[in-house]
């Protein structure tokens, strides 16, 4: 149950703060005040401190009541968000509009690491170990903040500096288009993956690529909107 201020404390934080007030008028009234007794100026100073105590007394009571009301709400809200953000990314990404040998991963921003990790990937599919700053299409669209993609041999460009675990792992893709997910200020805050070991030319083709942006889009309000995990 919640904590509540009794009666007594009550009339006492408002008798308080009345003198507190009055005692300030006062003072700036008469700053030159003379003739008042010490232990009348130590009892003034005295209840002084008293009032300012039972003051912040009240507010942090009244501010704890406050969070046992608003955190059983908030928690829910949380939750919420989190089992529709959980449902709504892979139904998007499973229903991208391209054929289903077609695969996308949302990747974010692990601050810590430095690293872009995958947030939402197929099921059923390998996972992805991530990806440095830079490093594959999906780390150079981070780092230009530019739609980067890939085909055939130009995936294995030195460029994307692969490491030799990589280009074992993904030797079998033939095309690769990372499109930055964008916030209303044009803020990077993901970046879209989509891979494929068949390539037919859909995925970097200009229709192919409006799609692509457009799933980007529809994933940004996702992540602001309801997950909350960038602001625009």
């Amino acid at each position: 149950m919640l904590s509540r201020i009794s009666p007594v404390e009550r009339r006492l934080v408002t008798v308080a703060g009345v003198v507190l007030a009055v005692f300030s008028v006062v003072l700036a009234l008469f700053p030159g005040v003379e003739g008042i007794p010490l232990w009348a100026r130590v009892a003034i100073g005295a209840f002084w401190l008293l009032g300012t105590l039972l003051l912040r007394r009240g507010a942090s009571r009244q501010q704890d009541q406050l969070d046992e009301l608003l955190e059983p709400p908030l928690e829910r809200r949380d939750l919420q968000r989190r089992v529709a953000g959980a449902r709504l990314i892979p139904a998007l990404l499973a229903n991208s509009g391209f054929p289903a040998y077609y695969e996308f991963r949302l990747y974010l921003l692990d601050a810590d690491e430095d690293r872009l990790l995958p947030s939402y990937e197929p099921e059923g599919s390998p996972s992805s170990t991530g990806w440095a700053v830079g490093q594959g299409v999906t780390g150079r669209a981070w780092q230009t903040g530019e739609y980067d993609a890939a085909r055939g041999e130009a995936l294995v460009d030195p460029g994307y500096g692969l490491d030799a675990e990589q280009l074992q792992r993904y030797a079998g893709l033939q095309v690769v288009a990372a499109m930055p997910v964008r916030s209303a200020r044009n803020e990077v805050m993901a970046i879209l993956t989509g891979s494929s070991t068949v390539d037919d030319g859909r995925l970097t083709s200009p229709d192919g690529k409006d799609r692509h942006a457009e799933l980007a889009d529809v994933l940004a309000r996702v992540l602001i909107d309801i997950l909350q995990v960038a602001g625009d």
